[in-house]
């Protein structure tokens, strides 16, 4: 069982842009063998580096009256690019803010 529950407050509003934000943090992190590979200090930090890889792709949103969001939304509901994340979240380091910014 693991040690640490993310909780995640979904309002009417955005809830359909949080639902998708979620499900692309779990597209990620369902990649790790479950439960170990989330259990511990390593999991927390493979579940930390997975969200700021899904603010960065998260910040590409914009109003769709002004901005094409199609490519955005299908990249964060993509298995194949919940891959490429993945592979982009190192173990044993962190790096500075200007490294997640999701393409």
């Amino acid at each position: 069982m693991m040690n640490y529950v993310f909780l995640f407050f979904l309002s009417i509003k955005n809830g359909l842009a949080n639902l998708i934000f979620l499900l692309q943090l779990l597209n990620i992190l369902a990649q790790y063998e479950l439960p170990s590979g989330l259990s511990g200090s390593l999991g927390v930090h493979r579940e930390i580096e997975a969200l700021k890889h899904v603010f960065a792709v998260r910040m590409n949103l914009g109003d769709p009256d002004f901005v094409n969001i199609t490519e955005v939304l299908s990249d964060m509901l993509s298995t194949k690019f919940a891959q490429v994340l993945k592979k982009d979240i190192n173990d044993n380091k962190t790096y500075d803010s200007s490294h997640y910014g999701g393409k």
